[in-house]
């Protein structure tokens, strides 16, 4: 079994793609690949060092390098493209792979025979020094429609990469999170409980750890996730999430989406009532004609229901009346309130379960 490391890079910074590459190398040894794809860089010093691996002539060092500058799904797509593996990691450009983390995680992907797998990571700042721990839990399908809380690193098969279609150019920013989702309806992943990524937390990085983030990602999520939910036959709203930085600032969007699924067929509700007509009794120190007051709530709180809510529920009112009431008085009760049902009456003899 290989794995071919996916490095897409674009003018990144030559100290920290130094330290990403020479990780990366580590935890391959001479029997996994690493394939950087290079998107049309412009940066001098980025280019020099992409020239010095190139000449540094390792057999499972792969560079490639696109005439145009396409984005990084495109540039990913080229690097599984020449990946021989049978298994692909992709790696963000300024970021280290731990090689210890990484032989576990090959050693939980056999144990489970998985053809997909994530680790937990550390998140660090410009300088390398510890942010904070990020210990995942196993596969949760409804966290994943809240965050890409999967992220790095990775391990999936080639097969299943290539079943989903690979990743989709038009949703940069969040790339990775709409190929999870779309691996999501094909195979559960698995968690290795190991360290195996250091995710370096730059000012411009688009990431869940409260920097503000760029409103086409924020788009692109927020569609990769309907789409995600239409997919799986159950259309649904996705909004971002907001929070304020500090009690004075404007709220901000941190990577957390909130959904409602929409209801693809209207259902149906039915309220019960068993009771007696002018039946009264005293609520809140006022005497009140139990029915009225019942069928007045019920109006109320069905008018102010939240349209996700009310929009898919059709409400049926069941008064179920003694032998000697009144079933026209009964229904025009129904109407007054604007609520829809019916009244029916018992047989002679009060009987509550029979009711």
């Amino acid at each position: 079994m290989q794995v071919s490391f996916l490095i897409p890079v674009y003018n990144t910074d030559p100290a920290v793609l130094t330290l990403c590459v020479n990780s990366v190398l580590k935890a391959a040894a001479d029997h996994h690949q690493v394939v950087v794809a290079d998107d049309a860089s412009s940066n001098p010093e980025t280019l020099a060092f992409l020239e010095r691996c190139d000449r540094a002539g390792l057999a499972n060092l792969k560079m490639i390098r696109t005439a145009d500058n396409a984005g990084v799904s495109h540039a990913l797509n080229l690097a599984a493209a020449e990946a021989s593996g049978d298994f692909l990691a992709p790696v963000d450009h300024d970021d280290v792979v731990v090689s210890q983390g990484f032989s576990q995680m090959l050693r939980c992907l056999q144990y489970h025979r998985a053809s997909w797998v994530y680790s937990d990571e550390i998140q660090v700042d410009a300088n390398g020094f510890l942010i904070r721990r990020m210990y995942k839990p196993d596969y949760s399908p409804q966290l994943l429609r809240a965050l890409m809380y999967i992220n790095h690193l990775q391990l999936f098969s080639q097969e299943l990469f290539r079943k989903v279609g690979g990743y989709r150019e038009g949703f940069e920013g969040s790339q990775d999170h709409d190929l999870a989702l779309r691996m999501s309806e094909v195979v559960e992943p698995v968690h290795a409980e190991t360290i195996a990524y250091h995710w370096r937390i730059l000012e411009e990085t688009q990431s869940r750890s409260g920097e503000q983030m760029d409103l086409k990602t924020i788009d692109h999520s927020q569609q990769a996730l309907r789409e995600h939910f239409s997919r799986m036959g159950q259309p649904a709203s996705v909004e971002p999430v907001l929070l304020r930085r500090h009690p004075d600032s404007e709220p901000e969007p941190i990577g957390v989406y909130k959904s409602r699924l929409e209801p693809n067929h209207a259902l149906s509700v039915s309220v019960v009532i068993p009771c007696r007509l002018g039946t009264r009794k005293v609520v809140d120190g006022k005497e009140r004609i139990l029915l009225e007051h019942c069928l007045q709530a019920m109006s109320r709180s069905l008018s102010a229901a939240d349209d996700h809510v009310a929009g898919g529920y059709k409400v049926q009112i069941v008064l179920v009346l003694n032998a000697e009431d009144d079933l026209a008085e009964a229904e025009e009760s129904i109407r007054r309130h604007h609520l829809g049902g019916i009244a029916i009456c018992d047989e002679p003899g009060f009987d509550f379960a029979r009711k």
